[in-house]
């Protein structure tokens, strides 16, 4: 049986050059703008004289007036590059060996159905990238057995690397560094801002890397920067103020601020525990239709609300404490909200802009038993944040650069460092005119015998 011809092996076959360079996608590109440009009665008569001319006026064409690509004088760089992201993509895409099949447990929804309805707001991924995608986060779930749940988060694109991010409820061990330990403040896996754990990936060798769990001072310090970042984990930092960390610490806390401000739920899905505070899911909700959750007030966030500072709950001080005055106009200026605040509660851009945009597309249409209409909300404050919503499958995406609307285009040049003083001079007594003996060992004495006193004339 003769296996069907597929698009791309058309597109290569239409692209491929010959001898004289050319090739038939870009002549039947030149013929039908030669057609629309001419305006011919008969554009199928017109179609065989349009393309002799065409032909022509290319085989009149000096060589050197033909434009050219040249390849880049890495060619080795090239090869090995894509050497290696076809091995990576291989590995892969390779079906598992049935003997050392590993069963995953783990939650994950699918990500080819999420990027069908990505697809819909305008910002999905090719169905070749999402398919790889799809088979990295299957990947890391039978890599990494502590993971309990798991799905794509989203793609922060860098100037040299683009990271691709997985959301996961991680169960593995804790190692705290120096700066976790020291910082009292700092919510523990599992909690708060650290509810969730992350996982990145670059798109040549796809291999996922664990993020650090993120630090209240690293959340309160990058909502005063605005860095590009650049796809390696471990670059030093330069910006005003300080910020105390790498780009890994850097993209966490992106991440963190992100994900409170544009993670969303319909109202009403979750419920927040009373014995522990956890949210929980409502097994009896029931979804509204797609007019009703085209609105605002119909989405709540789903994530802890985190302050200025970085925090998610404020530390339960003593009066006595010296620290408790500061505290209790820090709680005033800037109180804990609710996990389940309303979507139509979030402040408006400072030129006056809604934070969300809220539209209805594909088929508006109502049907007794199913709906076809897809709910989209675009955050305006997180440029490349989105929510779609389809019947009973929902889900939020980030794909951008990591920077919010409204910030200041730069960030001032700190000053150079503090020079230190210079040493301080060894102290010397001041010589006096009536001490017997100067520094140099002379006499201070004058005789009066040596001294003559001329008269000078006067007139």
């Amino acid at each position: 049986m003769t296996t069907p011809t597929t698009v791309e092996q058309v597109q290569c076959l239409l692209q491929k050059c010959g001898a004289s360079g050319h090739n038939i996608y870009d002549h039947l590109s030149d013929v039908v703008a030669a057609l629309v440009a001419e305006q011919p009665d008969d554009p199928y008569e017109a179609f065989e004289r349009v393309s002799e001319s065409v032909k022509a006026l290319k085989a009149l064409q000096p060589p050197a007036n033909r434009v050219t690509h040249p390849l880049p004088n890495s060619n080795k760089e090239m090869s090995s590059a894509l050497h290696e992201w076809l091995k990576a993509t291989k590995r892969l895409v390779q079906a598992a060996d049935p003997e050392n099949e590993v069963h995953i447990a783990a939650e994950c929804p699918d990500f080819l159905e999420v990027n069908r309805l990505l697809n819909w707001a305008g910002c999905g991924f090719t169905a070749s990238e999402a398919f790889r995608i799809c088979c990295a986060l299957k990947r890391l779930l039978a890599s990494s057995p502590g993971i309990v749940s798991a799905r794509f988060w989203g793609k922060v694109l860098g100037i040299k690397k683009d990271y691709i991010i997985a959301e996961t409820r991680y169960e593995g061990e804790e190692n705290m560094t120096a700066d976790q330990e020291t910082e009292e403040a700092m919510d523990r896996r599992g909690t708060g801002s650290n509810t969730y754990t992350y996982f990145v990936m670059h798109s040549d060798g796809y291999k996922w890397v664990l993020l650090p769990d993120v630090l209240p001072s690293h959340i309160a310090t990058a909502r005063k920067i605005k860095k590009l970042f650049t796809g390696d984990l471990d670059r030093q930092i330069v910006s005003f103020p300080w910020f105390p960390g790498r780009e890994k610490h850097l993209l966490r806390a992106t991440i963190a601020i992100i994900s409170a401000d544009t993670v969303l739920c319909p109202a009403g899905l979750l419920q927040i525990s009373d014995e522990a505070g956890d949210p929980e899911e409502d097994p009896e909700f029931e979804f509204p239709s797609a007019k009703a959750l085209a609105s605002t007030s119909a989405w709540t966030h789903s994530r802890p609300y985190l302050t200025t500072e970085g925090l998610t709950v404020y530390p339960d001080l003593d009066e006595k404490d010296e620290r408790y005055p500061a505290l209790q106009h820090q709680m005033e200026e800037d109180p804990i909200l609710e996990l389940t605040r309303p979507a139509s509660e979030d402040p408006n851009l400072p030129d006056g802009r809604q934070a969300w945009n809220v539209r209805l597309v594909g088929d508006n249409a109502s049907y007794k038993e199913a709906s076809h209409s897809t709910v989209v909300l675009r955050s305006n404050a997180w440029p490349g944040a989105v929510t779609v919503c389809y019947n009973k499958l929902f889900a939020s995406v980030y794909c951008g650069w990591g920077l919010k609307h409204g910030g200041h285009p730069f960030f001032p040049i700190a000053p150079n460092d503090v020079q230190l003083d210079p040493p301080d001079l060894e102290e010397q007594p001041e010589p006096q005119p009536g001490d017997d003996e100067l520094s140099d060992g002379a006499s201070q004495e004058v005789d009066c015998s040596v001294v003559r006193i001329s008269k000078i004339p006067i007139g």
